[in-house]
């Protein structure tokens, strides 16, 4: 008996087709997996066009309000019961979500990519990068500057 596939959580603040830049390689690689080995699944922030059946949309806008440190416990929950061994975020506002969720469900690896400088650009909110950081167990840079 071979052993489950890889559940994979790809969270992302949107995603539509056809798409370019972090968005199309994100596309393309869920395209070229082995499901035999990997159980992909990707969460999208906000709704995606056109919508995508297999996505999961959170429906989720970043604020410093109560409901959505509601939302992202609930997303903590989705994480924990769908018992996903990754989870890869991508963009500014995935990182955050998808980071503390992840780090809240106690995912086993949490990859969070960077793309482009500054990545912050108030100093509050690199106090709160430099947590978030310490909840990740590996960074994917797009450059030698954003690493």
């Amino acid at each position: 008996m071979s052993p489950r596939p890889i559940r994979i959580a790809y969270v992302i603040d949107e995603l539509y087709a056809p798409a370019g830049g972090t968005e199309g390689q994100l596309l393309h690689l869920l395209n070229r997996m082995d499901r035999e080995r990997f159980e992909p699944r990707v969460f999208c922030l906000r709704e995606a066009e056109p919508p995508m059946p297999e996505n999961v949309v959170l429906d989720l806008h970043l604020s410093a309000s109560p409901a959505t440190l509601a939302r992202i416990w609930r997303f903590s929950r989705i994480l924990r019961d769908g018992g996903f061994d990754i989870v890869q975020t991508h963009f500014r506002d995935s990182n955050i979500v998808g980071v503390l969720a992840a780090w809240l469900a106690r995912t086993p690896v949490i990859i969070s990519t960077r793309r482009g400088v500054p990545y912050w650009e108030q100093s509050s909110g690199l106090r709160f990068l430099r947590w978030l950081n310490g909840k990740v167990t590996w960074f994917i840079a797009n450059s030698e500057a954003t690493r």
